[in-house]
């Protein structure tokens, strides 16, 4: 299943985050796809321990940058069909 996590680039708790930052912490199945002026997405789906939950945001946090799973509430603004092309 298709995971949505969000990073805000500044959110007071951290520096300004770069794409070649979070690219760099990023396993092979999740990818940078998305940026706008106030966040980055990231798009992945979880294979085996590469998740988002156990793996994926706490990697993320070792390099200082905040991320949330936003998949939930997508699911419920657009409904799970709309999904894959967000």
């Amino acid at each position: 299943m298709l995971k949505v996590l969000e990073i805000r680039k500044r959110d007071g708790k951290q520096a300004k985050t770069d794409r070649d930052t979070i690219e760099g912490l990023l396993p092979d199945n999740y990818a940078l796809r998305y940026e706008t002026e106030e966040l980055f997405i990231v798009l992945g789906e979880d294979l085996l321990g590469w998740n988002a939950k156990d793996y994926v945001i706490p990697r993320l946090a070792s390099g200082l940058i905040t991320a949330r799973d936003v998949t939930d509430l997508i699911k419920e603004e657009r409904g799970p069909e709309r999904l894959p092309g967000i």
